[in-house]
Formats: C-alpha cells, structure tokens, sequence
C-alpha cells in the first residue's frame, strides 16, 4: 500500500530552506544523532545572514565545517534552484566531501565532484546539485566557468562555499603568479 503521506512529507522537504530544519527533517547516518551546538548556533546565524555577502565561519577543528558547508549548500539549493560551488584545497579533501555528502539522506544525488575536460553535469547547471572541486578548478586561466567579456556565457551561482578559505589565498594567488627563474633567462 502506498504511503501518501510520507509522499507530501518527502515532496514538502525539498522546500526547506532553514539548515537547521533540513538536517532536524532527514532521516540521520549511523551514529548521529543531531547536530553540534555550535555548528546549529553558526547555521542559525548565518541563516540571519544569508543575503549578506562575504560570510566567514569559524569553527575548531572537529567542529563539523563540512557539514555545516553541506547543510547551507542544500539550503541555497533549495531556495535558490541555482549552481552552488563547494570548494576545497586538495583532491583528497574534495572526495571526503564528497562521500560525506552521501553519508546524509538529505544530501543523496544532491553533490558532484568536478571533471577536469568534462562538460558541467545538467544536474549541477540546473541548481539541483552542488559541485565540488578544488580551488584550481574554478581560480585559473581558462575557467570552465565563464568570464565576463569573453563570449562564453558566465555561470552564475547563488554561492561559492571555500572550505578552509585561509588555504585559498595562497592557492589563487599561485594560480594567477608568473615566475621566471633568473638562471633561465
């Protein structure tokens, strides 16, 4: 017999936008039970925030950044229906996050790890899914993601997440750095 009304519950979930709500509303991974106070006081606050541009979160490590992440990423997916970008340093912390966004039922299909040479997936060009790479994929000389005065078309996004945005600077600033060694001139 089919169950209608975990339909509507199922249906009425995508349409939840407070992070709190979403991650309290979805059914939990083995061994978690709820979130840190800390990571529902940040999220809580940055929900007060959200149109504000240029938000930084601190949390101490272990404190659940990625989730956190995670959790406003789905919360712009779902208000939004526009691309959001999660990036990360490194390729290893790009495919944690990655299986961590699998890990939450409220996450499931929601995240793709950017394809080098590939095409963006429809899932993530439609807003229905965040794409995950490292600070190369988007901060270089032949972004995939448009530039403005180039005829390509600009990918806009509702947001740009930087895990470990203190890592970033240096990253970009390599990506954008001409060197020339004196003894190969």
């Amino acid at each position: 017999m089919v169950d209608f009304k975990k339909l509507r519950e199922a249906k009425s979930q995508t349409n939840v936008i407070h992070p709190v709500e979403i991650f309290e509303s979805s059914p939990k991974p083995p061994g978690v039970k709820d979130l840190y106070g800390s990571q529902s006081k940040v999220l809580n606050e940055w929900f007060q925030r959200k149109d504000e541009k240029d938000l930084v979160i601190k949390l101490p490590t272990g404190g659940g950044k990625t989730l956190v992440g995670l959790l406003i990423a789905k919360s712009l997916l779902n208000q939004h229906n526009q691309p959001v970008i999660y990036l990360a340093s490194t390729n290893q912390l790009v495919d944690q996050i990655f299986a961590k966004a699998n890990e939450y039922p409220f996450f499931a299909g929601s995240a793709v790890v950017y394809q080098k040479g590939q095409d963006f997936p429809d899932s993530f060009l439609s807003g229905k899914s965040i794409l995950i790479g490292n600070y190369n994929s988007l901060f270089n000389g032949f972004s995939k993601f448009g530039v403005r005065g180039n005829p390509k078309e600009v990918i806009k996004t509702s947001a740009i997440i930087l895990d470990d945005a203190h890592v970033a600077f240096s990253n970009v600033r390599d990506s954008f750095t001409i060197t020339i060694e004196k003894n190969k001139i």
